[in-house]
């Protein structure tokens, strides 16, 4: 039986990375954009609705695209949504980042987290993106460095509920990936002059991804925070 993989956030560059990657395999995205690789492609409005309704229509959204599949879970489950603002607490920047980071890395976490606790299978694989650069201080991107902190927690959280009641199913593995800076051409724009020598490629993310997918004894411990 073929894998199936539920990516959030598959219309940005790493969630296109991760389906390119997993192809031909059953993939379903949800995002705000339809990237072509993905099979089933759905749509959120993420920023009109709270956390609760949002993660209410997704679960529907998912349930109804898995049933027309003859499907009731599937064993991998990626967060690739996400994005980085910089400033600190004393500029309206910094201030506007801390919105703008909850939102596109926080909420999407809660939202995936939320996801895999209704369909992800036994022994099923879930992933989140985290960050190097939270493990440390983060004066001068303080939203960023927050709501990366923040995913890290609930990454170690969801690892800690595997098996039990509400928790993760049985045998499930939660991990984290942290990069240092990743090599988007958003990135790139970002930071045009910065040395990209030590930046991770999506491929590598992606193909770590599915090698883990395929291969349950070559995966990281539940809830480890594994840097790339």
């Amino acid at each position: 039986e073929p894998m199936s993989f539920l990516v959030v956030g598959g219309g940005g560059a790493l969630g296109r990375a991760v389906l390119t990657e997993i192809a031909p395999a059953f993939s379903m995205s949800v995002d705000f954009m339809v990237p072509p690789e993905a099979r089933h492609a759905l749509i959120t409005n993420t920023l009109s609705q709270s956390i609760k309704q949002e993660c209410i229509d997704n679960e529907k959204n998912v349930r109804e695209c898995l049933k027309r599949e003859s499907l009731n879970s599937v064993d991998t489950i990626v967060c690739a949504a996400g994005g980085w603002r910089g400033g600190g607490v004393d500029s309206e920047e910094g201030l506007q980042g801390i919105d703008v980071m909850w939102n596109m890395n926080v909420r999407s976490a809660v939202m995936t987290a939320h996801l895999a606790s209704r369909f992800l299978s036994p022994g099923g694989l879930l992933v989140f993106t985290g960050a190097k650069a939270a493990l440390e201080p983060t004066p001068g991107m303080i939203g960023y460095g927050m709501s990366k902190a923040a995913t890290h927690h609930l990454i170690e959280s969801l690892a800690a509920s595997v098996g039990d009641e509400g928790g993760l199913p049985e045998g499930s593995t939660v991990v984290g990936i942290l990069p240092s800076t990743l090599d988007t051409l958003a990135n790139q724009l970002a930071m045009p002059h910065v040395d990209r020598s030590e930046w991770t490629s999506l491929r590598d993310v992606a193909e770590k991804i599915s090698s883990w997918s395929m291969k349950h004894d070559g995966r990281p411990s539940n809830g480890k925070l594994v840097s790339v």
